[in-house]
């Protein structure tokens, strides 16, 4: 579980990154 909310955040951390 942990380990999916972390590859999760990292996910949404690469779109934000690539929307700016």
């Amino acid at each position: 579980m942990s380990n999916v909310d972390k590859e999760y955040d990292q996910y949404v951390y690469w779109i934000s990154a690539n929307i700016l």
